[in-house]
Order: structure tokens, then sequence, then C-alpha cells
């Protein structure tokens, strides 16, 4: 159920903050259109990937999580992914060129995916009356 939620919370968060930033950013509706779409496909293509990720690593430490763990995780995961596009928006990556941007909007989140069943782990376990996430 945790891994559901990862995705559909990372999904749902991504695709907000992807057409919140094309409508800020993109002047012509053409260019909204076209934005939207490829970001829409980064995002999905993303996630797919981040909850794979998730998934494997929650296996590999057999760590049953529990569903809020993968909504928090989704969320923080779509929010880097969100964060990315937002740098390339206002220009920080313009020296580097497009290819960088897309190399950065992939792995921060998909190493989120990886990492956050471990570090969800840890952050219960040193919160006062956890129950190991379940």
């Amino acid at each position: 159920m945790s891994t559901v939620s990862f995705f559909l919370s990372f999904l749902a968060v991504g695709i907000y903050g992807a057409d919140a930033l094309t409508r800020r950013f993109e002047t012509l509706p053409t260019e909204q259109i076209g934005a939207s779409g490829f970001l829409f496909l980064l995002c999905l293509g993303t996630s797919a990937i981040s909850t794979f990720c998730y998934a494997e690593n929650s296996r590999t430490l057999d760590r049953r999580t529990g569903w809020f763990t993968g909504l928090l995780g989704g969320m923080v995961a779509a929010g880097t992914f969100c964060a990315v596009v937002g740098a390339g928006y206002v220009g920080l990556f313009n020296a580097l060129g497009f290819w960088f941007f897309v190399a950065l909007t992939l792995p921060l989140p998909i190493l989120l995916g990886w990492y956050w069943p471990l570090f969800s782990a840890r952050l219960s376990a040193r919160l006062p009356g956890a129950h190991g996430g379940h």
C-alpha cells in the first residue's frame, strides 16, 4: 500500500507543480501545451522509476512502511522534481544547457525514492512512540 501511495502522491504533486510552473513561465498557449506535455511525460517516467526504486529498496531492507510514509515520500520526491524544473525555468542552468537540466531532473527524485525507506526507518526509530512505521 505504501508503494501505491508513493506513486500516486508523486504523480499528483509532480503534475500539479509542472502545470503551475508552465502557467507561470510560459506566455503563449502553444508553449504552455508543449512544455506541459513534456513535463507530464517526464514526471510520469520519473515517478515510475522512483517508485520502482522505492519498492525495491523497501523489499531489500525488509521494511514495510505505512501508507503515510509512502505518501510523504512521494510528495518529497515530487517536490524535488518540481524544484529542479523551477530552477531550470528561472535560468539557473542556462550556462550548462538543456540536457544538464534533464540530467538533474531525473536522478534527484529517483535517489530520493531509493533512500526514502532507509531515511523513514531511521526517522521512525528516533520518534517517541514510533512503532516501526506500521
